[in-house]
């Protein structure tokens, strides 16, 4: 209780704008993950990618191919054995995930863990070698059992915690980055595949399995130390104390509680929960299909070791195009990752049944090729698509928990259908039969589709404060409001407002007591926010698409600021004597690209592209950085009301920052 008083007690105070000059000055507060500037971005960019290169190689070459040769060799009923004890293990990790994930965001070790436990799993290929020499077949059995289990449960600790790091590179750039991450693992998986073909292929090979299996997770040990290259949580401050694990995991599930609750009133954590349920779903279509495809077709089509072998490759290579597709469908259509996720699980559908009836009516194995190859094409942009919005969606401090998260809708729907398959060979059912069971996985993610889209998207498009209030216009189409004075703000919609998302960008006029929106049309619209609900709120100002060439904009003493397309600093007097009125240009030619402009204590603030918060003089257009450098990267609407500028940043948190000194901090979560 006395916990929750004293953030109270704090969120009020900086609210209120309490004077900072007469009380100690606060320590910085570090910025979330991917809010500071990454200078080696690119280096971060190769780290991040090599853990696909490393489990690409793992998951494909040595779990998927070889070790099934070398189980064999120790468990004549591996299939069998090793299936239950697989599923279990699967559901376990399910469950432990999210508690694990919010404990390395609590000690901000997200990237620590990922690197351990690559290693660990890593390290683990190495001590199941000696498995094969063990004489004692029940000891045998048992210690290859644990020993492959554990390999997969700190290997998917480290996807997880892969994953989460996602969220630390600028939000822009996020599905790209994941599409780019599964085109190049991909690409490696087909050639160690490609290479174990060609070593393995006649009737001797040079190198048994267990060399292979050595050289392999040898690559990928190499490849592993390229891991410490990604971006990683800002650490804490020098003298914080550490907490003892028992608090932390006891914060752990408190954590995910709140999370849980976060969804009854929070748009922001119901669109995440309405995802999450249809990733469930159609996610397990395309995963599951291709862990069983080369089961498909050699129950289906009886194809030999070899024919099996070079299926693989092919339905790799249809993954490696397939995330070719999704780059240049990003670059072509930006946006709409919902409808383009919807769109691919009805195409998986429809493939599936095609394909059963490919099966079933004996329109020959070619036919039946092509349409696996299509769902792969699907799949490897898929899972892209789908783990760069959820990258998207999650709070920068919980990206360890909703990972987690991620991973219990994959393992949850990968176990479901692992227990059917069981339950269809106890029963002979025949395996192309799993077509049908996919289809029936799939249909429910139209109902959180449906859901999700019902919700809309409250993410924030532009915003402006006027009279200590936060107004934000969103891509529902809403305005919201975010009183700076009451206690415990949150965000409330503004009666009567359903028409503003096509805002390009927002400004305050006090002397007028009203809003300007400029849309993405280019026309403005005065707004009198207190009369929205009458209908007469929303005016056109002049004439329509008059904008055009205007990026930001600001009133500073009644004047009006914009910057152009050009990057030319203007100022005018159009809010009072209209458009026809005369632009004096400030300063040079040098503010391309401005992404937001305010203004507070007779300077004007701008966000540029970089992320960096420059205070420009309305004289002569000097400039000089607030604060750290790219702090302000993932900034979606800025304001300042009592010389403290406040910052949207996506995905949902609410930021200050004391304009003076360039301190930062959050202070709330989007509540819309």
């Amino acid at each position: 209780m006395g916990d929750e008083q004293e953030r109270r007690d704090e969120q009020a105070s900086l609210l209120h704008g309490i004077n900072k000059e007469a009380q100690p000055a606060a320590a910085p507060q570090s910025p979330a993950a991917g809010e500071e500037e990454m200078p080696h971005y690119w280096r971060a960019v190769v780290g991040w990618i090599s853990f696909g290169l490393v489990w690409n190689i793992l998951n494909t070459t040595v779990f998927a191919t070889l070790y099934p040769k070398l189980l064999q060799q120790i468990d004549k009923n591996y299939v069998s054995d090793f299936s239950v004890a697989n599923m279990l293990t699967t559901l376990l990790s399910s469950l432990l995930l999210p508690p694990l994930g919010s404990i390395a965001d609590q000690m901000k070790q997200v990237k620590n863990w990922m690197v351990v436990c690559e290693f660990v799993g890593i390290t683990m290929c190495f001590v199941f070698l000696p498995m094969i020499y063990i004489k004692s077949p029940t000891a045998q059995i048992v210690l290859a059992q644990v020993i492959y289990l554990l390999t997969l449960f700190f290997l998917r600790i480290a996807i997880m915690d892969n994953n989460a790091l996602l969220s630390c590179f600028p939000m822009k750039g996020r599905i790209t980055l994941s599409l780019v991450f599964n085109f190049i693992g991909f690409a490696v998986a087909l050639l160690s595949l490609l290479a174990l073909w060609l070593l393995t292929r006649g009737q001797t090979q040079p190198l048994n399995n267990e060399e292979l299996v050595a050289i392999f997770a040898g690559v990928t040990l190499v490849l592993g130390l390229l891991t410490f290259l990604c971006p990683g949580d800002k650490r804490p401050p020098v003298g914080t104390p550490k907490q003892p694990i028992t608090k932390m995991v006891k914060f752990a599930f408190t954590r995910l509680l709140n999370s849980f609750l976060a969804v009854k009133n929070d748009k922001q954590y119901r669109r995440v929960a309405w995802f999450l349920c249809a990733y469930t779903f159609f996610s397990t279509s395309g995963t599951c299909f291709t862990i069983y495809v080369v089961t498909f077709f050699v129950s289906t089509y009886n194809l030999s070791l070899n024919e099996s072998s070079i299926l693989n490759m092919y339905f790799m290579l249809s993954l490696v195009v397939g995330n070719v597709i999704g780059i240049v469908y990003k670059f072509k259509v930006n946006g709409y990752e919902e409808i383009t996720l919807l769109i691919q699980n009805t195409l998986f559908i429809a493939l599936f049944c095609v394909l059963f009836l490919t099966v079933r009516w004996g329109w020959g194995y070619l036919v039946a090729l092509l349409i696996s190859l299509a769902c792969g094409l699907l799949y490897g942009w898929n899972t892209s698509l789908a783990r760069g919005l959820m990258a998207k969606l999650t709070p920068d401090d919980k990206k360890g928990e909703f990972f987690g998260l991620y991973s219990t809708a994959t393992y949850l729907g990968i176990s479901f259908v692992s227990a059917a398959m069981m339950v269809m060979s106890a029963v002979e059912l025949d395996t192309y039969y799993l077509c049908i069971l996919l289809i029936i996985v799939g249909l429910p993610a139209y109902i959180f589709f449906f859901l999700l889209h019902r919700i809309g998207d409250p993410s924030t498009l532009a915003g402006a404060i006027l009279e200590n209030t936060f107004f934000n216009a969103s891509k529902d189409g809403h305005l919201y409001a975010l009183d700076l004075n009451a206690d415990d703000p949150r965000w409330t919609t503004v009666e009567g407002s359903a028409a503003f998302a096509d805002t390009a960008f927002m400004l305050a006029y006090p002397e007028g007591h009203c809003l300007y929106v400029i849309t993405k049309e280019n026309s403005m619209f005065r707004v009198d926010p207190h009369a929205l609900s009458g209908g007469q709120g929303r005016a056109l100002a002049g004439a329509e698409g008059e904008w055009g060439e205007t990026v930001a904009a600001t009133v500073l003493d009644g004047r009006m600021y914009t910057v152009s397309k050009a990057g030319v600093l203007l100022r005018n007097d159009f809010l009072t004597s209209g458009l026809g009125g005369v632009s004096e240009q400030i300063g040079g030619v040098e503010f391309a690209g401005v992404r937001h402009m305010v203004s507070a204590r007779d300077s004007l603030y701008m966000i540029e592209p970089s992320g960096d918060l420059m205070r420009v003089s309305p004289v002569d257009g000097a400039r000089e950085r607030v604060g750290a450098a790219g702090t302000y990267r993932n900034t979606l609407a800025a304001g300042t009301a009592d010389s403290v500028l406040y910052t949207v940043e996506s995905p949902s948190a609410v930021f200050v920052t004391d304009l003076a000194t360039g301190d930062r901090r959050q202070i709330m979560r989007h509540n819309k």
